[in-house]
């Protein structure tokens, strides 16, 4: 007489599918995080010129530039950092910027500021290396 096999899975089965599971997430996670990095520098792009608006309007009211973005009336999206900095805030002369979203780091100067970490910028133009 002949027995009938039961329906189970067998271990290399599960086997197959795991590695199968495996190679998908080796191919797609690159995938997902260069497309999280393309994001944060989007928006950290966004971020600098729509700072170096607001900074443009406060200065034309001050003749200066603003330290912080509360006192140019400006708020940063939550995801993005921003440090600004220069030494022509004060005197009007021109000011820097930084950004950081998703690991993703863009730069922004302005009149005399336009070297930030060893980066020289186009007169306020967003650079993101």
């Amino acid at each position: 007489m002949r027995t009938r096999r039961g329906g189970g899975v067998t271990t290399i089965e599960i086997v197959l599918i795991v590695a199968i599971i495996c190679l998908l997430v080796a191919i797609a996670f690159p995938w997902f995080t260069r497309a999280g990095r393309q994001q944060g520098a989007y928006d950290a792009r966004q971020t600098l010129e729509r700072l170096r608006d607001a900074e443009d309007a406060y200065f034309a009211k001050h003749h200066k530039y603003g330290t912080l973005t509360d006192s140019i009336d400006y708020r940063v999206p939550p995801n993005v950092h921003v440090a600004i900095g220069g030494d022509g805030i004060a005197s009007g002369k021109g000011w820097n910027a930084t950004a950081v979203a998703n690991s993703a780091t863009c730069y922004l100067g302005v009149g005399a500021d336009t070297v930030i970490a060893d980066v020289h910028l186009s007169d306020g133009h967003v650079l993101c290396p």
